[in-house]
């Protein structure tokens, strides 16, 4: 197989990701491509190909971060099971999206935060695929990559998007408390979700460059009076074309020479 440069991790705002590539210029090789690893089976991703700035370049889109809605211990394992592909392919570019709730009260719906760094809430973590027992997690995030994303998505339309900020990881299955909304505020959390992590440390411990781009569908439970997440899954299918396609302009206009010169291969060490 030829190399793969780029994974995307799907979200609730990319369902319709692969509709969108042909459209805009982007060739599907494989709607229906596996993994076989150690920990089981990937979840069928989406393998395309684009010609760039500097020649042609080939990306794997996996729905939903690997999960299978389907089968609950896949939700567990499935993000694991995608970084063993990409440590196995030493795929060097990862992009994580998804949907996001409010915690910074300035931050409304249908922005778009592109976080700098993360609080790990979670009580269950994941154990990066690394030969080095502890790794830095010093500058998290790709600014390079972030300020040419936020290009991206401000010329497909969006007025507020916002290139720093700080994510902060719960667990799945359910929204958070209004207590919880105030704690994650003053431990200085921006926004809220179920994504970021193990995503952002697990690209570190291969040694690639992370970006995460996240769209605000919520305020946070206790933010606004009377409002909730009952208009989460319709702002996300609102924005999910112009969404996925700031992500693809970033793809067909990205810089490869600029994201050499950053240090993310010079930040995979440990003790």
């Amino acid at each position: 197989m030829k190399s793969i440069d780029w994974v995307i991790m799907g979200g609730s705002t990319t369902e319709q990701f692969a509709v969108y590539l042909e459209p805009l210029g982007f060739r599907i090789l494989d709607e229906g491509i596996r993994f076989s690893t150690p920990l089981g089976e990937t979840v069928a991703g989406t393998l395309f190909e684009w010609i760039g700035q500097k020649g042609s370049w080939r990306g794997i889109f996996f729905p939903y971060h690997g999960w299978d809605p389907t089968d609950v211990r896949v939700r567990i394992i499935g993000v694991e099971r995608i970084f063993w592909v990409i440590r196995k392919l030493s795929i060097l570019r990862i992009i994580s999206t998804g949907s996001v709730g409010s915690v910074n009260e300035l931050l409304d719906p249908g922005d778009v935060v592109l976080p700098l760094d993360f609080l790990d809430q979670r009580k269950s973590h994941s154990t990066p695929f690394s030969d080095i027992s502890i790794i830095h997690m010093d500058n998290p995030v790709c600014r390079i990559m972030v300020d040419q994303l936020a290009s991206a998505f401000r010329f497909e339309g969006y007025s507020r998007v916002f290139a720093r900020g700080t994510y902060g990881v719960t667990e799945n299955g359910r929204f958070e408390s209004p207590a919880e909304i105030r704690a994650l505020r003053l431990l200085g959390a921006d926004v809220v979700g179920k994504s970021m992590a193990p995503e952002v440390y697990l690209t570190r411990g291969v040694g690639a460059c992370f970006v995460g781009a996240y769209l605000v569908s919520n305020y946070g439970e206790g933010i606004r009076p009377n409002s909730n997440s009952g208009r989460f899954f319709e702002v996300c299918k609102e924005h999910n074309h112009r969404f996925v396609s700031g992500l693809l302009r970033f793809l067909l206009n990205f810089s490869e020479h600029s994201c050499n010169n950053c240090s993310f291969g010079q930040l995979r060490k440990g003790l």
